[in-house]
């Protein structure tokens, strides 16, 4: 079983992640891979290494375009994994030119007592020996044609579930229903979607913002503490979501356009959403004088449509290196990101060309 076709130097500085970066910075880096591995422990001895803290990080969820899934963890896996009674990992073969998945595994370990603790050499066969002495509590995985024959082998599991389709792949999940924490995996939140082509180089778990075509599933606050979901986009044909800074001058002095334009084009069924992005701070948590002064501007400036936080997974990807703000994309009802991004501040009647042109796109008009 391949994993994940790099060498393993690549995996244990962290080639499976899913980093949560603060999109302000000028400074940022597009993430080159969607899951990212925990960091190692070396226990004083730069030779070895706990292979336990290799897994993958837990968040709430994971959106993995290439992959077309977005994989939401519950609370009770997500603790799980943090006190090491289960291991995520992550699998992949892909073809031999790279431009296919033939599989692409997640999954779910149970670790011993000394499975925790256990030191080995960086040494790829002792590591793949470690990661098949577990024991396998649960596989998400996808497949294409040929490997979908192949479930009980790929996943060291016999039941398997079909949960659809995404795109030519088939996706399953696989279980143990012996295992005392498979009843955990009844809750987990499987989104499927069309995934994107796989771009050369890329692993399939990569998350790449021009590769994220659909925000996913997701739940986020604003800055009254208000509940959302992805459910916000069914609202309307089409949802201008709109990217600032409290700190940058032209996002604030073109809030009072956006407010006329969303008055202006509300019976046309269109709507606006702000994502403050300073709104956490550099470890994905909320920074209170941000959102206090995103308050103070919603006033100032009248805007009535809401004023999004960063979840911890930044939109599933989405808001991840952010090199400059404002910066503007459209949404429709599905939540599928539509048409251009926008670039810096405009002005209202600029806005409304913009708007009837993605109208125009939307509706598959020249």
């Amino acid at each position: 079983m391949k994993f994940f076709n790099k060498p393993l130097t690549a995996l244990l500085i962290g080639v499976l992640s899913l980093l949560v970066l603060s999109a302000c910075s000028t400074e940022e880096k597009t993430p080159e891979s969607g899951v990212q591995s925990q960091s190692i422990q070396e226990n004083g001895n730069p030779s070895e290494f706990v292979p336990a803290d290799s897994g993958v990080l837990p968040r709430d969820g994971y959106n993995l375009p290439y992959l077309g899934l977005n994989v939401t963890l519950s609370k009770e896996i997500q603790s799980a994994m943090l006190d090491k009674t289960l291991y995520m990992g992550a699998e992949e073969s892909l073809s031999a030119d790279g431009a296919a998945v033939e599989y692409a595994l997640l999954t779910w370990s149970a670790l011993t007592e000394e499975q925790k603790t256990e030191t080995i050499a960086y040494d790829e066969e002792l590591f793949s020996a470690w990661r098949q002495g577990l024991s396998r509590v649960a596989v998400l995985g996808v497949y294409d044609e040929a490997h979908v024959q192949e479930l009980d082998t790929l996943t060291g599991l016999t039941t398997h579930q079909l949960l659809g389709q995404a795109g030519s792949l088939s996706c399953y999940l696989s279980t143990d229903p012996a295992v005392e924490t498979a009843p955990l995996f009844a809750s987990l939140g499987v989104k499927i979607y069309k995934p994107s082509p796989l771009m050369p180089g890329d692993s399939a778990f990569a998350i790449r913002k021009e590769a994220i075509t659909n925000l996913g599933s997701f739940t986020i606050t604003d800055i009254e503490g208000s509940t959302f979901t992805e459910s916000l986009f069914a609202e309307n044909e089409l949802t201008m979501v709109n990217l600032f800074a409290t700190w940058c001058s032209p996002c604030v002095r073109e809030i009072p356009e956006l407010e006329a334009l969303r008055h202006n084009l509300a019976d046309r069924g269109f709507g606006i959403v702000g994502v403050v992005l300073d709104g956490v701070d550099e470890l994905g948590n909320p920074d209170p004088k941000a959102v206090d002064k995103a308050k103070e501007l919603a006033q100032k400036t009248g805007a009535t449509y809401p004023f999004l936080v960063p979840d911890s997974t930044m939109m599933n990807g989405r808001l991840m290196g952010i090199t400059a703000v404002p910066e503007t994309f459209f949404v429709d009802r599905e939540g599928n990101i539509v048409g251009d991004v926008y670039p810096g501040a405009h002005s209202l009647a600029d806005w409304t060309s913009i708007v009837e042109r993605e109208f125009s796109n939307l509706k598959g008009e020249k």
